[in-house]
């Protein structure tokens, strides 16, 4: 059997890629949080056979960095896309819940995400990498002086 090495563009050249490639990182860091969370469960067992898909896989700054540059144009283009009806109307109900869960009650970074908006866990790291832990923080250190 013969393969034929074809080499892959190192960024997504048009939305499509963008799309596939950006749900075959979600599906892959899925996998790697079950197969974290079942060892956790089995740890106690056999803990010496326990291997993480990925574990011997270093990922570099510059790799999340990409990413984030490939999420950062998705929701840019998205945005983009709205009316300016829909993106005053989301814009407001984004500064509302921050103002009640920043300002109002003074929740945590997690507390903020989770009970204010109502997100899952996977929008910690999210929220990081689009900046609200930025601003949650500077608004407490505002709060406290």
């Amino acid at each position: 059997m013969n393969i034929e090495y074809v080499p892959t563009p190192l960024y997504p050249s048009n939305e499509q890629e963008l799309e596939e490639f950006l749900e075959a990182k979600s599906i892959a860091s899925r996998v790697h949080a079950l197969c974290q969370e079942l060892a956790t469960l089995t740890m106690a067992d056999e803990p010496e056979f326990v291997e993480f898909p990925g574990d011997h896989v270093e990922f570099d700054r510059q790799s999340e960095s990409d990413s984030r540059i490939l999420e950062n144009h998705r929701v840019d283009k998205w945005w983009d896309g709205l009316s300016y009806e829909t993106q005053t109307d989301a814009f407001c109900a984004v500064v509302r819940r921050i103002v009640e869960g920043d300002i109002q009650k003074q929740g945590s970074y997690r507390s903020v995400l989770y009970e204010t908006f109502g997100f899952g866990l996977d929008m910690y790291v999210r929220g990081m990498d689009c900046g609200y832990m930025t601003l949650h923080n500077a608004i407490s250190r505002y709060d406290k002086n």
